[in-house]
Formats: structure tokens, sequence, C-alpha cells
């Protein structure tokens, strides 16, 4: 069930949370929402709480006075952790969440035991980067109408895009439906983003999941990262899948962080 979450500082955040067990914690990319990893949290819900948040700013989480920013969400997150979750937390970070991840388990003060990166680099490509302040400069002028219809070819496979036409069509209204100010903003941080400095203080263990389709995460670039990463990295690569493996192939997906999460 979600339900917004009041913490010690008076910030809020909206966060759907199901099952019981080690507490799974699961951050959205640019344009998404808790509801990317509902089904994910049906699976384990017998093993794992999972607790999705939309990052602040994010579909019901109300944003901070200064909009949106990396540095807002780590602090928001970090209580959240503090105060709810405890240690031994898992943090499963999609596309832009998991920079967030990164972020969050290079702290001091974080209790994160273990990482998940779907679709995740510490920073953005460069294809990306110039993609991202475009989004950003044309949402500003034009608002959100219209960029599904961009993003759908980016972030789906080809073969995706034929096979799950409902859950495109579902995910290009949800986009759209996201404040076009708020968006815009996030493109625009994300586009600036990177923690490709932390990368070599997160010695916890590590899974990287990517689409051989992924163009915002390409194989490549992700086995290149986790070549940097000084823990126990475990590396996925999914066949004709682009950048939303939990839309795309949900089974297989579910399958693999299970794995991951009772190794």
């Amino acid at each position: 069930m979600g339900r917004l979450h009041n913490l010690s500082s008076g910030r809020t955040v909206y966060c759907t949370e199901n099952g019981t067990g080690p507490a799974l914690l699961c951050l959205h990319g640019l344009g998404g929402g808790s509801y990317f990893f509902s089904s994910l949290a049906d699976s384990l819900a017998n093993s794992f709480r999972t607790v999705a948040v939309d990052l602040p700013g994010c579909g019901f989480s109300p944003s901070s006075a200064s909009g949106f920013s990396f540095e807002d969400c780590g602090e928001v997150l970090d209580e959240l952790i503090k105060e709810s979750l405890g240690g031994g937390v898992t943090i499963l970070g999609h596309s832009m969440g998991a920079i967030i991840g990164l972020m969050l388990a290079s702290g001091k003060s974080a209790s994160v035991a273990r990482l998940i990166f779907v679709g995740g680099l510490p920073e953005p490509i460069p294809e990306a980067r110039k993609r991202l302040g475009e989004r950003a400069r044309e949402v500003r002028e034009r608002g959100m109408q219209g960029i599904g219809d961009v993003t759908m070819p980016i972030v789906f496979s080809k073969a995706s895009l034929q096979k799950i036409p409902d859950k495109v069509a579902m995910y290009h209204r949800l986009l759209e439906l996201n404040d076009p100010v708020m968006y815009a903003d996030a493109a625009e941080a994300l586009s600036r983003a990177s923690a490709r400095d932390l990368v070599s203080r997160v010695a916890v263990p590590c899974l990287a999941i990517t689409g051989t389709e992924d163009h915002y995460a390409p194989p490549a670039y992700v086995q290149e990262f986790v070549k940097q990463l000084p823990g126990r990295v475990e590396y996925c690569e999914l066949k004709d899948i682009g950048h939303m493996p939990f839309f795309e192939t949900p089974e297989t997906f579910e399958g693999i962080v299970r794995q991951f999460l009772s190794s």
C-alpha cells in the first residue's frame, strides 16, 4: 500500500510497501515512480520487504523549495533509511536511481548492505547527456505532450514495442502526466550528474542488470563500470531488452533479483 511518510526533519516522501523480511529500497529513474516496482514487490512479498519511493518532486512526493536535486534525494532517503528501514538494506536503483544508490552506499551513515543497478551507470553516457539536456529545454518550452512519443523507442527494445504494447502505452501515458517543471529540472540535473568519484568507495556486493538494447546503459559501458567496483559483483545481460526490464521481461527480471537477494 502507498502512503505519505513523514520524516523527523519535516520532509515528506511517498512510499509503497509490500512484504516482510529484509528491506529492499527501490529508486526509480527519470519520469518514473514507485509503480515501476509493483510486480517485483508482489513477487518478493513472502521473503522481502519492498519499499518503493517516489523521489522528491516526483509522483506523489512533494518537492523541496529549491526544486529537484540529487543531494536533496540523498538526504531524504538517508533519513528514511535511518528512521524506517534500519541496517542491512538493499538498494535497487533504476537508471537515475542507480546514481542515488551509489551516493547512499558511499556515505558514512547509510546502512546499505547491497546494491542492484538496473540500466544504471555512475553518470550518463555522452549521447544520453545530450538527449537529456535537449529534452529539458523542450519540456520547458512545450510541456510534456509528445515526450512519450520520443521516449518510447529509446527506453523499450524493438521487440518489446511489438510484444507488450499495453505496457508501452501505460508508461507513455504516465510519463506525460509528470509535472513539466519538475521533470525538466530532474532531466537537467541528470544531464550534469556524476557519481564516478564514489565508485571506488562502494565495497558492498553488487548486481548490475542491463539489456542488449539499452541506449542509456549499453552493455559495454556497464561492463566497464562494474570492473571498477571493489566488492563482489554479478553482471546480467538480457537479450533483446531495453531500458525497462521490469516491464519488458518481468518474470526473468524478478528471478534474477530474487536469486541475488537470496545468495
